[in-house]
């Protein structure tokens, strides 16, 4: 059995591989423009010989037989198909996690209740560095902080900050609103190269805008688009009406993010 969505076939997903035999293939309209496919019936000509139509299928997403799985078939119960509709947020995850470990990103631009962006002064004195063992690091300005990260679903990100430097930071310093920034992390998307971290509206903010450490701070129209494509994306999903009042931010300088 293979899904595929958005006419992307995913991996194949089952508890065993087939042998090289089969017959007509049944494809299933799913929700969301998912298909499902799966082999119907075996051809059959009259002999004992195995009608070969194509090569063996090996499994990339293997289901164990498990009692728990079994048990769960005479309940009504698909944990195949549970495991295939489950493999594109773990197969996004895991692409993902591979686009934000292995880099420092910087704090570019503060996203304002309002729908302001708010370009960030020194983002070189914020910067996140993401470890593919759940772990991360971050410069808070003159402080130092580690914690850990968790990814779930399809978008839904979580930060908790651990051990931090409490020290003094002269000037305008952001150091402890970008620990709470932090912390306030629910979920995450990447656009045109860029990393956004939404937040919950209780912290003061929509979210910030992160950029790999090259970044510098002429192109702030890209910034303008990223967040525009944000803003549409959430508004699909429902999650606009009483937390984003906006859909085009105005770019001011100085402030708060």
């Amino acid at each position: 059995m293979s899904i595929a969505l958005d006419a992307a076939p995913l991996s194949p997903v089952q508890a065993d591989g087939t042998e090289g035999v089969g017959g007509y293939a049944e494809r299933v309209l799913m929700p969301g423009g998912a298909t499902l496919q799966y082999t119907k019936g075996r051809n059959y000509f009259g002999t004992d010989e195995s009608n070969l139509e194509a090569k063996s299928v090996a499994l990339d997403v293997r289901m164990p037989i498990t009692e728990e799985n079994e048990r769960a078939k005479p309940d009504g119960g698909d944990p195949v198909l549970d495991a295939a509709l489950a493999a594109p947020a773990e197969q996004q995850g895991r692409q993902d996690l591979a686009s934000l470990a292995g880099g420092t990103w910087q704090w570019a631009i503060g996203l304002h209740l309002s729908g302001e962006m708010v370009p960030v002064e020194q983002p070189d004195a914020y910067t996140l560095a993401f470890a593919e063992d759940s772990t991360v690091a971050a410069q808070a300005d003159c402080n130092q902080a580690t914690g850990s990260y968790e990814l779930s679903g399809a978008d839904t990100m979580t930060i908790t900050i651990g051990p931090t430097t409490l020290a003094a930071c002269p000037g305008a310093s952001r150091s402890e609103e970008f620990a709470q920034l932090l912390a306030s992390t629910t979920s995450y998307q990447f656009e045109e190269g860029q990393f956004v971290l939404l937040t919950n509206p209780a912290s003061g903010s929509l979210g910030m805008l992160l950029a790999p450490a090259e970044w510098r701070s002429e192109p702030q129209r890209e910034h303008r688009r990223t967040w525009a494509t944000v803003e549409r994306d959430l508004s699909e999903t429902g999650r606009t009406a009483t937390e984003h009042p906006q859909t085009q931010p105005n770019h001011k300088a100085g402030g708060t993010g």
